[in-house]
């Protein structure tokens, strides 16, 4: 059984980018964004979106030069099966560990992080904008293992 599912929320951003790229009204920008593309690791509801559109201006100036390494983002590189096998021997977890990752352009503040889901599932939020570090990947997936283990336990 397959423990991690990706969903690639990169091809989304490329398209909002753009359809927006050389458009200087930052209300048209924002309008884009959440119909296109919406995606924000921020608290849900309008306190969400109050900071996610001040990121999003932040960001603005620097996507036009990563755009093109974010174009060529490849999911494939980041072998999140191969880690989360890893850090299973490395716990002594012998349950399955099912989450969802969501790959996803974020606002250059570099934060992967973990948290639970309603389906008992879990997610692993990446932010593709940033360098890729191995370290970091184990790190979120321990918690990812230990959140279940504990679970379990209970």
């Amino acid at each position: 059984m397959m423990q991690v599912e990706i969903i690639n929320f990169v091809p989304k951003f490329i398209s909002f980018y753009e359809a927006v790229r050389h458009e200087k009204e930052e209300e048209v920008i924002w309008q884009i964004w959440k119909e296109r593309y919406g995606f924000a690791a921020v608290p849900p509801g309008e306190e969400g979106q109050i900071i996610a559109r001040d990121m999003l201006r932040k960001a603005w100036p620097k996507y036009e030069a990563d755009i093109e390494q974010i174009k060529r983002f490849d999911p494939e590189k980041i072998q999140m099966e191969k880690a989360l096998e890893e850090v299973k021997r490395l716990l002594g977890c012998t349950i399955l560990v099912p989450f969802n990752v969501y790959l996803f352009i974020g606002f250059f503040e570099g934060n992967p992080f973990a948290a639970p889901l309603k389906d008992g599932k879990a997610a692993l939020a990446w932010p593709v904008e940033v360098e890729f570090s191995e370290i970091l990947l184990r790190h979120e997936l321990t918690h990812l293992v230990h959140n279940k283990m504990d679970s379990t336990i209970r």
